[in-house]
């Protein structure tokens, strides 16, 4: 059987008082509207005449459910019970009402008479119920404190693959990045051994090997773009001075 669920033993204690204090309400509801109708019936005898009294019969709507309430009141009499409310409903109706209603109230004494040890085992058991590890815990605390635990765990940790130095310093695996763009075809983003290419360093605006920059590095750029599309140069002008409009305002 497929369970979606562990229940601990404070849960189960839960479910099972539910399921009683389902029966009893079950029980206490069949048995009111049995009386109900009976009740109904009863009425209806006392205002007919002697012959509508003869042609009487039980109505359909005394169904099989609330036959089997008065059975289940009777116990083994049921089935003798619901013979005579078959052949003599006249007479039997008003004795089996007067049954189910004392039926009725002792159900409810005994409801009553439960209700404060059902609340006490609800709340002895409910908060206990929400710890779903409560099963598990020890055992899975036991395994995991002692040497042989912590000793794996380092090994674990020390047999995964460590970051590089690229990685380490912001970059990815294939080189020493500056910057996270490189999936844009506009931008072109170069690894600090490419910097030091003369090709690039006479191309930038700036000259990198400038003394006066060298002397104090954080002048220098940290990213390098080199915008090979005049459009995309453009959209990211406006998208840059909208910013600043925007933070102004």
């Amino acid at each position: 059987m497929f369970k979606f669920k562990v229940k601990n033993q404070y849960e189960e204690i839960l479910y099972q008082l539910e399921d009683t204090m389902t029966h009893h309400d079950f029980q206490i509801g069949n048995q009111r509207r049995t009386l109900q109708i009976l009740m109904h019936e009863k009425e209806k005898i006392e205002k007919l005449t002697e012959q509508e009294k003869y042609s009487y019969r039980l109505p359909k709507h005394v169904n099989c459910l609330r036959l089997q309430t008065i059975s289940d009141t009777y116990a083994e009499m049921g089935k003798e019970i619901i013979s005579l409310l078959h052949r003599k409903p006249v007479k039997a109706i008003p004795i089996v009402s007067e049954r189910v209603a004392n039926r009725l109230q002792e159900l409810e004494n005994v409801k009553n008479h439960l209700l404060a040890s059902w609340n006490d085992t609800c709340e002895k058991n409910f908060k206990k119920s929400l710890d779903y590890r409560s099963l598990a815990f020890k055992s899975h605390e036991k395994r995991q404190s002692n040497h042989k635990a912590f000793l794996n765990e380092i090994r674990n940790l020390a047999s995964k693959t460590s970051k590089n130095a690229n990685i380490q310093k912001g970059g990815s695996l294939e080189g020493e990045f500056f910057c996270s763009y490189g999936s844009f075809e506009q931008i072109c983003i170069y690894n600090q051994a490419q910097l030091e290419a003369e090709s690039l360093v006479n191309d930038h605006p700036m000259n990198l090997r400038d003394p006066a920059l060298l002397e104090d590095k954080e002048k220098l750029p940290h990213y390098r773009f080199l915008f090979s599309d005049k459009e995309a140069l453009e959209l990211s002008l406006r998208m840059l001075f909208a910013a600043l409009s925007l933070q102004n305002n």
